[in-house]
């Protein structure tokens, strides 16, 4: 990693003097104090960006017990794998949600059928209960 800190320091006293331009290289390239900072702390953004995805990549190649010394393939090819047998749990799932949902609306009509059954036999009931 370079170290930009004499950089930021040039550009912060240029900046301090009221937006003179600062020179970048040998060649008298100058860029205005404000877009030097702003490519620095961009360009620092995205060193911890990096750094925290290796991190992360570490750690998912650590709990998968991959070869930490390989190239990465052993690692792609286990994420491969578990993307599989995801897909392969929610086709599963969607069938089992779909057999579900199928007996949920089965049990309503049966709930229909059982409550228009039993207004019938009520209205029997009260039509024949002079009968009795």
């Amino acid at each position: 990693m370079t170290d930009y800190t004499e950089l930021k320091r040039l550009a912060e006293a240029a900046k301090n003097d009221c937006g003179d331009y600062v020179a970048l290289n040998d060649y008298g390239m100058a860029v205005p104090p404000a877009v030097v900072l702003e490519l620095i702390a961009d360009l620092e953004r995205n060193q911890r960006m990096l750094l925290a995805a290796c991190m992360d990549m570490g750690a998912i190649g650590s709990a998968l017990n991959a070869d930490m010394n390989s190239d990465g393939e052993e690692l792609l090819s286990m994420v491969v794998d578990l993307k599989a047998e995801l897909d392969k749990e929610k086709a599963l799932s969607k069938g089992w949600y779909e057999n579900w949902k199928g007996t949920i609306v089965e049990r309503d009509q049966l709930k229909a059928e059982r409550d228009n059954l039993r207004e019938d036999r009520d209205g029997l009931l009260e039509a024949g209960a002079h009968l009795l």
